[in-house]
């Protein structure tokens, strides 16, 4: 890490910090496609809920998250959710707390979610359509 990197774990005004020590609690929130045939669906299903961080995975470019952001290239932390499934998340989605959780970006029902995986396990192509609510 470069010295004059921004280093410091102050809250932005949006919910996210410049960087993320590994052990820290975030509020994660997906950010990406959300649909049910989506690479990350599982991601998504698990929106709104606390990750541990475990790594980072890119360091990005940029001395502040503001920076990556507008240059496209954000860190990537790997973090493990509290069912035990690890994966990787953008550093805009890993939020100081649930204050800042937008609802736009929330998971789909429950009854949504186990029709979708319930699909997948039997070799099924998704075809259960989200939710407008």
């Amino acid at each position: 890490m470069d010295l004059l990197e921004e280093t410091t774990t102050k809250v932005n005004h949006d919910g996210t910090k410049n960087s993320w020590r590994v052990g820290e609690t975030a509020a994660f929130e997906y950010h990406c496609y959300m649909g049910h045939d989506s690479a990350d669906a599982e991601l998504w299903y698990r929106s709104h809920q606390p990750v541990t961080v475990l790594a980072l995975v890119e360091k990005g470019n940029g001395k502040t998250l503001m920076a990556r952001r507008n240059n496209g290239e954000p860190r990537v932390y790997n973090v493990r959710f509290g069912d035990g499934f690890e994966y990787d998340a953008c550093e805009d989605e890993l939020l100081a707390d649930s204050s800042f959780f937008s609802h736009e970006c929330s998971p789909p029902p429950q009854h949504e979610i186990a029709g979708a995986r319930a699909h997948l396990a039997q070799g099924k192509r998704v075809r259960v359509e989200p939710s407008k609510s």
